[in-house]
């Protein structure tokens, strides 16, 4: 199975995408930018499952993150 670090990864209790389990992970960054899927793909991706709850997992320079963020439903 897959290997965690820490052994034991914890979540806080109050994140909000508990509430809407199940959910889609979206982790649209990478280290390159040739590396990253066109964020018109993820876009579409979002508009095939309309129905799903969306996390978009991201740091602080991955701006584009928002514009993805933006397709998905409320």
């Amino acid at each position: 199975g897959p290997h965690f670090f820490p052994a034991e990864p914890k979540l806080p209790d109050e994140a909000p995408w508990k509430a809407w389990e199940p959910f889609v992970a979206l982790a649209p960054s990478a280290a390159w930018a040739m590396k990253r899927w066109p964020e018109g793909h993820w876009k579409r991706l979002i508009e095939l499952i309309p129905d799903s709850k969306f996390v978009i997992f991201g740091g602080p320079e991955d701006a584009f993150c928002e514009e993805i963020r933006k397709a998905a439903p409320e």
